[in-house]
Parts: structure tokens; C-alpha cells; sequence
């Protein structure tokens, strides 16, 4: 959206008022100015025209749902656009609901990945809770699918999918999983190269795998996390959820790039939930000319037994690599830290890959001011020479310690036996990623919950449940 400078309105006293940039103010009364498309979509925002939090002017509306709304906002003083989300606040005064949202945010504040949107800020102002991301310009896939009219190439499906699941084996290892994936939620954009890349939206909402409490303000009857289309039998069943429950939905969008359609689409929501639970895995037609490596990563990830899919995202990923007759980038060993919890070391990829940074001792020079320069004739003899002193008087000392040791066994006699260490506790360390976070515990899922209100008489609650 470009700023019209004649057509920007107040949203408080209705002026129109030349707006050079997003935030300015209106002359009147100081409120931030809307362009008058947004102004007559939602006529009587609480929002728009605020300064939230005393430094995110609200002058857009990116969208609506059931948490709430997202805004488009410019950060000030910086002067950054951002995309500030907003939870409802008769959501937010429920009892838990509170502290569900920090510890969320928390999560995903540590989610690092270019392929996954950044959170700047989260808080409260006046009651209301909010996150603060990253704005991210580019193509919703669900628009690319339609675009598209009909099948996807194979390898740029297999690429976005790949893209993807990179983001995904971060989030997971840091104990989120995402729940509602779907191609509303993963923005196309440009990478550095101009290639296409992805970006996963709205992990506000994502379930804290360590999270094994009760805490299901947020997933009773009137709020079902996750869409029917994209959503895993065990997560509409209320049974153990983890990441692999978000590898069901990549095999389902990849599933829909490939063959134009969804794998499950019933006539009603409970028709696709039970379409997921219990319908075969349909085939992709032989005439789309899928490779047939890439069509078992598709039947993989859409198993109905969890444990019948991939074991993490990067499985599935390294699957698709071969698929596509990419070699893989074999993961780096994994060390133990000291609290056991083993420490990935790499992860398939190097930070010049990625960042497009040659490595870390170059980014901290640079960082610091300094200029890395390759070291001159003399400075490398002077280095030479050290090397040289030091490696002659490693062997005298090591001379000095033999003889030393020679002359005390022949004078004192044979030296005790050596204490062992003390042992170390064993460190699980399981090969191939990050260990997996507990699952989310089970609870009732909306096909129960429907069923239990059918029987009971309650038809518009069951319709509600699934919903």
C-alpha cells in the first residue's frame, strides 16, 4: 500500500489530511491518520489511529479472527513498519489466559530462522495484550496455489515445502509447535539471491510443547486451534500432540501444491475431520508426473499413526532432498552440555549459507570495526619463528619431565596406582536433532466433543465444536 497524500483521514474527527508517511498525526486532535479504504472497512475500530504502548502508531488492519486482529503499524522512533497483533480482550481476562501469553511469547522470541517471522516486542497496555512482528511484503501461498490454477511444478512444491520444514526444526527445538499451519499462514518471499523463500506467519498461537498443564482456557468448545483441512487426527481426536503433528500439515499443503487440491475435503468440517481419522491416503495421479520418491514423502507425513511419520522436520526434509535428487547436507555431531541436554552443533547448513556470512571470526571483526586482512611476509615469519621457540622448548621440557620421573622410580620405588575420576551420569544423546519436548497432553478434541453433544440433544454445540 502506497501513501496517498491527499486522502488519509482521521479516525476520530473525520478530517482528511495530506499524509507524507505511515503515523503521521492529524493536525486536530493528533490521532494517527488511516487511509480512507481501511477507515470505511471497519468504521468504529477500537484501535486504528492509537499509539499503542506509547510507540506503535495503529494505522492499518491486516486481518481479523478469532484471538483477534493484526494491525499494520509504524514503530516509533525508529520508524518501522511492523505488524502488531492484538489479543481480544474478553480472551485475554479469561482466568490463565495471561500467563499463557507470555509464556508463548517467550517461546517464540527464541524461534531464530530467516524462514520464520521475528517477534520485536510483546507486552500489555491498558488490559490489552499484544505481540509485536516483523512485517513481512510478499505472496500468501494460498494465493500462489490459486494463481497456479491447478498443479504446481514438482520441485518448486518439494522447495517450499523443504523451506519450510528448515523453519519448522527450529521452532520445534525450541518447544513450539506451530498447530494451525496452512497456506494462509506461510508468506512467499524474495531471498537475498532473489529465489523463493518462505516465511512461517503467526506462531503466536503455537501450543508450548513442554507445557503438559491443564490450561485449556483457549480450546474449549468456542475456540478449536488448527483448520479442518490441514489438521492432524490426533489433533482433532484431543490425543498427544508434538511436532510431527505439524509434519501432517506440510504433507497435506505439499499434497495440495502438487495436485491442485487437498487430500481431505468434506462437505462439512466434521466430514473432513473424519476424512483425516479415517479415509485412506489418496494417491497423487501418475499423470502429474510427481516423482515417485516425492509422492512417499507425501504418503509419509499424511500417516494417520504419528509415530508412522517422519521422526522430526529435518527427516522430512533431508527426504525431500533426495526426492528432488539433491544431496543432503549430512547434521554435524551432537555434544552434550554439562546438564545433559544434548546441543546440537550444526544443522545441515553453514552460516554462509544461510546468513551469507563467511564465518563468525569475520562477523566479529567486522562488528567491532576491524577490518580482517590477510597477515603480511613479516608478520607470518614472526609467527613462523614463535611456533618454531615453542614447539624446541615443549621438547626440552618434556626431556626434563622423563628424566625427572626415570631418577624418582629408581629412588622411590613404584608410584601408587592412579584414582580414577569420578564417573560422569550417563547423557542421552539421541542422533539426528534435538531431543523431542514432551507432548501436549491429551484433552477432549472436537470430534469427541461434537459427538458427546450430539448424543445429548445439543445439535447447534456440536456444529459449534468443530467449527
Amino acid at each position: 500500500m502506497t501513501t496517498d497524500t491527499l486522502a488519509w483521514i482521521c479516525p476520530r474527527c473525520g478530517t482528511r489530511t495530506p499524509a507524507d508517511r505511515p503515523g503521521a498525526r492529524c493536525p486536530q486532535d493528533a490521532v494517527v491518520l488511516v487511509p480512507p479504504d481501511i477507515q470505511e472497512k471497519y468504521p468504529g475500530d477500537p484501535f486504528l489511529g492509537r499509539v499503542l504502548a506509547g510507540k506503535y502508531a495503529l494505522f492499518s488492519v491486516l486481518g481479523k479472527g478469532g484471538f483477534g486482529a493484526v494491525y499494520k503499524a509504524v514503530q516509533e522512533p525508529v520508524d518501522r513498519v511492523v505488524a502488531v497483533k492484538l489479543i481480544r480482550r474478553d480472551i485475554a481476562h479469561r482466568a490463565g489466559v495471561r500467563d499463557r501469553f507470555y509464556r508463548e511469547a517467550r517461546v517464540v522470541a527464541r524461534i531464530s530462522h530467516p524462514g520464520a517471522v521475528t517477534l520485536f516486542d510483546y507486552g500489555e497496555d491498558g488490559g490489552t495484550l499484544y505481540m509485536v512482528f516483523e512485517y513481512v511484503e510478499g505472496v500468501p501461498l494460498s494465493v500462489a496455489i490459486e494463481r497456479a490454477g491447478g498443479p504446481m511444478a514438482p520441485e518448486r512444491a518439494g522447495l517450499v515445502a523443504r523451506h519450510l520444514l528448515d523453519a519448522l526444526a527450529e521452532a520445534h527445538a525450541q518447544g513450539a509447535v506451530h498447530r494451525d499451519l496452512k497456506p494462509e499462514n506461510i508468506m512467499l518471499v524474495a531471498g537475498r539471491d532473489g529465489s523463493e523463500r518462505v516465511k512461517v506467519l503467526d506462531f503466536g498461537i503455537a501450543k508450548v510443547m513442554s507445557d503438559a498443564g491443564d490450561d485449556d482456557t483457549l480450546t474449549g468448545a468456542d475456540v478449536v486451534l488448527g483448520t479442518p483441512i490441514y489438521m492432524a487426527p490426533e489433533q482433532a481426536a484431543g490425543t498427544l500432540v508434538d511436532g510431527r503433528t505439524d509434519l501432517y500439515a506440510v504433507g497435506v499443503i505439499l499434497h495440495e501444491m502438487l495436485a491442485g487440491a487437498p487430500p481431505f475435503r468434506g462437505s462439512t468440517s466434521f466430514d473432513t475431520l473424519m476424512a483425516h481419522r479415517e479415509a485412506p491416503i489418496p494417491p497423487l495421479p501418475g499423470a502429474l508426473g510427481v516423482p515417485p520418491a516425492l509422492a512417499e514423502v507425501v504418503r509419509q507425513a499424511l500417516q494417520k499413526d504419528i509415530e508412522a511419520r517422519f521422526e522430526d522436520a529435518r527427516s522430512m526434509a533431508r527426504a525431500i532432498d533426495l526426492s528432488l535428487g539433491y544431496t543432503p547436507v549430512a547434521p554435524m555431531p551432537v555434544e552434550a552440555s554439562f546438564d545433559g541436554a544434548p546441543i546440537p552443533s550444526g544443522v545441515g547448513h553453514t552460516s554462509r549459507e544461510l546468513y551469507g556470512q563467511a564465518d563468525n571470526s569475520a562477523t566479529s571483526a567486522v562488528r567491532h570495526g576491524a577490518v580482517a586482512s590477510p597477515p603480511s611476509a613479516t608478520a607470518a615469519a614472526a609467527a613462523e619463528g614463535t611456533r618454531s621457540r615453542t614447539t624446541l622448548w615443549l621438547w626440552v621440557g618434556a626431556g626434563l619431565v622423563a628424566a625427572a620421573a626415570a631418577a624418582w622410580m629408581v629412588v622411590g620405588g613404584q608410584p601408587e596406582a592412579p584414582v580414577p575420576p569420578p564417573a560422569l551420569p550417563p547423557v542421552a544423546v539421541r542422533v539426528g536433532g534435538a531431543p523431542k519436548p514432551p507432548p501436549v497432553a491429551p484433552r477432549e478434541g472436537a470430534l469427541d466433543r461434537a459427538r458427546r453433544l450430539t448424543g445429548a440433544g445439543d445439535t447447534a454445540g456440536a456444529v459449534a465444536a468443530i467449527m
